[in-house]
């Protein structure tokens, strides 16, 4: 949890909104493995939950910007790994390094022009 606390922390929580079907448009949609996600009310960053690790396919023009940057947060040890910085676009599919029960993932997708503080772990 204490992870968790600083990685939302550093992402302003208070910004978030829930989903509501805009990022999220394939991967688990009930149970266990249900992909969540939020995105910022300026939309300069999302985050992407996949409980079980299971793959996800997402909008990602909720997040503004012409470059995305996007990186993999591990929430068991508090580790982020950059996985790409490119430009932004519309669909695209995700599959988190790991996979099955005990391998939860948080995508971050953030405005890579933006003057966003480090993630933890980074």
């Amino acid at each position: 949890m204490g992870h968790l606390r600083r990685l939302l922390e550093a992402r302003a929580f208070h910004r978030l909104v829930p989903d509501g079907g805009r990022l999220v448009v394939g991967g688990p949609r009930d149970g266990g493995a249900k992909i969540r996600a939020a995105v910022a009310r300026d939309g300069q960053f999302a985050l992407i939950y996949s409980p079980w690790g299971e793959a996800f396919t997402i909008d990602r023009t909720p997040v503004k910007g012409n470059r995305l940057r996007e990186l993999w947060w591990d929430p068991r040890i508090g580790v982020a790994y950059t996985a790409h910085t490119g430009i932004g676009g519309a669909i695209q599919t995700y599959t988190p390094p790991t996979s099955g029960r005990g391998q939860d993932w948080l995508l971050v997708l953030e405005n890579a022009d933006a003057a966003l503080p480090k993630l933890p772990g980074e």
